[in-house]
């Protein structure tokens, strides 16, 4: 990815939590119900409260996939970024109807305790990087990245599908039922997406129409890419939205936009964190996790 993007980090903090509720972002649908939970008190303390697993797999399966901590401790329980579906009284984790593409940190404050601890729970899938594509710049494919690490791409797909991962084969029989009873959601006419990797060609959506003959600032185009992946998750369905932003300036981008796509990019794609023993404070921000990361924002400028 181009470097001459726009650096979002330098837009106030100000702008930034002035966000909330300026856009309404596509609601999680299919397999999706998103549960946070807010607390008091920020001191993390070294402690045993961890998961079976540091990434989990989307399962195809009709009863509910759970996951447990290891301890069972009487307390309370929340997650950020947004999008983790954990019971706030149990730390149980549902797997198939959480966020996936996302690291999340969730954190246990035992009863009677200012205290807390937390652990990292990944669940694996795919995310896009919310930020300006240039296209004047070369900056023309949105790839998709897979479990939050900025240089690692999606288990390569083959032309073996049988094999390889799939990305947004409507042909597929689950994807075709869930896309005739939303049709909103089907990726608009003039969007290519390689059928393999899963990027996303922006060029070529502008050049095709997708955002009009003369395309206007600010129009947007919301979709759902559908796609199952070579990996632990043995090629369950999965998807995620995404949202793409079209103007014909980098200046014309308003800082609310900008602030928000940074707001998402460094919630969802942060640095690990620290070995239990030197666990740095959570934040308000990080605690309240009401601010949704999703859809990404993939701002596209033509000059």
């Amino acid at each position: 990815m181009q470097s001459n993007s726009f650096t979002l980090l330098a837009v106030t903090a100000s702008v930034l939590f002035a966000l909330t509720g300026c856009q309404n972002d596509i609601e999680p649908g299919v397999n999706v119900s998103p549960s946070t939970v807010a607390a008091t008190g920020n001191t993390v303390t070294s402690s045993t409260f961890r998961y079976t697993n540091a990434v989990f797999y989307y399962r195809e399966q009709s009863e509910e996939y759970v996951e447990i901590p290891l301890k069972n401790q009487a307390g309370t329980y929340g997650a950020s970024p947004k999008g983790l579906a954990i019971d706030p009284a149990t730390g149980a984790i549902n797997i198939n109807k959480s966020e996936s593409g996302l690291t999340y940190r969730v954190w246990f404050k035992p009863t009677g305790a200012s205290e807390m601890s937390s652990s990292e729970v990944t669940i694996a899938g795919i995310n896009f990087q919310s930020r300006i594509y240039n296209l004047s710049a070369g900056d023309a494919m949105a790839t998709p990245l897979y479990n939050v690490q900025n240089n690692r791409p999606t288990p390569f797909g083959t032309a073996n599908k049988a094999v390889g991962s799939e990305f947004a084969n409507e042909n597929d029989r689950a994807v075709a039922t869930l896309l005739s009873e939303n049709m909103q959601l089907k990726t608009p006419k003039g969007v290519e997406i390689d059928t393999q990797s899963g990027a996303i060609d922006l060029r070529q959506a502008v050049a095709s129409g997708v955002f009009g003959a003369k395309p206007v600032d600010g129009t947007v185009k919301n979709f759902r890419l559908y796609y199952r992946l070579n990996d632990g998750s043995r090629k369950a369905l999965n998807y995620i939205d995404v949202r793409l932003h079209y103007y014909s300036h980098a200046s014309s981008v308003p800082a609310s936009l900008l602030a928000q796509a940074n707001y998402k990019t460094t919630a969802t794609f942060r640095q690990p964190t620290p070995s239990i023993g030197n666990l740095p404070t959570l934040t308000d921000v990080e605690m309240s996790a009401e601010r949704p990361t999703r859809p990404p924002d993939v701002i596209i400028v033509a000059d």
